[in-house]
């Protein structure tokens, strides 16, 4: 989305951005010169490169500047970066750390908290598409939020507001798009991709400097990856611990691995009664609040189990957590098999593929007239070009999978760390794999192929074997079930 930058209004007070933290979110603020730097995590190292930027440089080219220094970055980062000639709000390639801004009444308004901004301008007026996508996906694409006046910066997005001019510009540095390349072999992306996870551990150790490392370990190959390359690098102070019911299939693989590999393993299982009690805890209210930003429904997914490990005393305020999110979606699992299985395909297929696999948390609200609104806001969000194969559709759903998806509920699950206090790292959206993967060929990702080839030859202690064990999603106790329905022809 880009915005036109009016002239500079007239007045004896230029209008200057009005920036509201909320310190729950554990923004940083600095003196950096004669500039005040909000930021998370990398934030002051790219407002180091943002300031050596000369602010006389006419506006367009001032705008590339400043969007060339952040598409060079790989770590994650968020920030506001205050200045006499400009003010510059950015977040990184997945939106680590978001910012949600206003304009309304001739007055802007910046800051980390969606109600602060929504405060700040009165805004009363929902916005009803997105009201809508939220009731039936469970969040609301583009930089669209549950009020028509708030907005947020979606991943890859910088906002440059002048002092003085009416408005900022918002710009896109980076986006999402595979541009699959069919030029390089298999062999070569193999080991291109080993080496890549290789440095993203590292960099991850490096940063770590020996605090204690927390994986949420699962069944699945993500977490186990992750919890294998740490261990593999010689990771010394390095914890996991899995969460669900007594005796879920997922906790005894999981179990299985850590004891593998020799990490300690801890398994939270609260009985049913224990989760209705969190829930309706007056802290979880608050979480659900700190992490929504107006537009994710809060991912409940580790809070108990943090809220659990909290009280058993076994996470230190010095803790990373470290999860595997979301290499299914990055390594090709999310493309739909449609496009694999049929040799044409139009925009409204396209739209089917979506709206079946996201939108149907209340199949009553798929009457026509809401699916035409659906339909409106995913053209409006997806990139301008022209598709006329299935894998061009395959492109357009990866770029809407990425941004409405993935960032939006997806990586905005991290909020339950920040909630707690807790630095974390997401090792499988770091820039480098994201960009690699962008110039993958579809052969590679259908099924995950390329990425479960790597995992078959790295198979570390045995335990990335060519076939997976089973997981049922049951836990032991009620696979009763199976059987008794075999039986009654179920």
């Amino acid at each position: 989305m880009t915005m036109n930058s009016p002239e500079p209004i007239t007045s004896e007070q230029p209008l200057t951005p009005e920036i509201l933290l909320n310190p729950s979110y554990r923004w940083k603020t600095e003196d950096i010169g004669a500039a005040v730097l909000d930021y998370m995590a990398d934030g002051k190292a790219v407002a180091q490169s943002l300031l050596s930027i000369s602010t006389t440089l006419p506006a367009v080219a001032y705008h590339a500047a400043v969007m060339g220094i952040l598409d060079k970055q790989i770590n994650i980062s968020g920030g506001i970066l205050r200045m006499r000639d400009y003010t510059i709000a950015w977040v990184d390639h997945i939106r680590s750390y978001p910012v949600f801004y206003a304009i309304k009444d001739g007055k802007v308004v910046i800051s980390n908290d969606a109600r602060a901004v929504a405060n700040a301008v009165s805004a009363a007026q929902s916005d009803e598409t997105a009201v809508l996508e939220f009731v039936m996906a469970g969040f609301a694409t583009g930089s669209d939020t549950l009020y028509r006046d708030v907005k947020c910066l979606q991943s890859g997005e910088v906002l440059i507001f002048r002092t003085g001019d009416a408005e900022p510009v918002v710009k896109r540095y980076y986006q999402y798009i595979p541009a699959p390349r069919n030029d390089i072999s298999r062999h070569q992306n193999l080991a291109k991709l080993s080496a890549i996870i290789d440095e993203i551990i590292l960099r991850i150790i490096r940063r770590a400097n020996g605090r204690p490392i927390w994986v949420p370990l699962s069944a699945g190959l993500d977490s186990r990856l992750i919890l294998c390359k740490l261990h593999e690098h010689g990771y010394k102070n390095l914890h996991s611990f899995t969460y669900g019911p007594r005796f879920n299939f997922e906790a005894l693989h999981a179990r299985r691995f850590a004891q593998t590999i020799g990490v300690p393993w801890h398994f939270i299982g609260v009985p049913m009664k224990n989760c209705r009690q969190y829930f309706q805890q007056d802290e979880r209210v608050e979480y659900s609040r700190f992490s929504d930003g107006l537009k994710a429904a809060a991912s409940l997914r580790e809070y108990v189990a943090l809220t659990v490990l909290i009280e058993k005393g076994l996470l230190s305020n010095d803790a990373i957590l470290i999860n595997g999110q979301s290499g299914d979606y990055i390594t090709g699992g999310h493309v739909a098999p449609f496009w694999y299985e049929n040799a044409t395909a139009t925009e409204e297929d396209l739209f089917r593929v979506l709206i079946d696999k996201h939108y149907g948390l209340w199949l009553n609200l798929k009457t026509p007239e809401n699916l035409q609104m659906l339909k409106n806001k995913i053209r409006s969000v997806l990139p301008q070009t022209n598709a006329n194969s299935p894998m061009d559709f395959a492109v357009l759903e990866e770029c809407w999978e990425y941004d409405a998806r993935q960032i939006t509920l997806v990586v905005n699950g991290q909020r339950s760390y920040d909630f707690f206090g807790f630095d974390w790292e997401l090792p499988l959206w770091e820039r480098d794999l994201c960009d690699f993967y962008r110039y993958v060929p579809y052969d590679q990702k259908q099924r995950q192929s390329l990425f479960k080839e790597y995992l078959k030859s790295y198979d570390y202690k045995g335990l990335f074997k060519a076939k997976e064990p089973k997981i049922w999603r049951w836990p032991l106790p009620m696979l009763w079930v199976v059987p008794c329905a075999q039986i009654a022809g179920l």
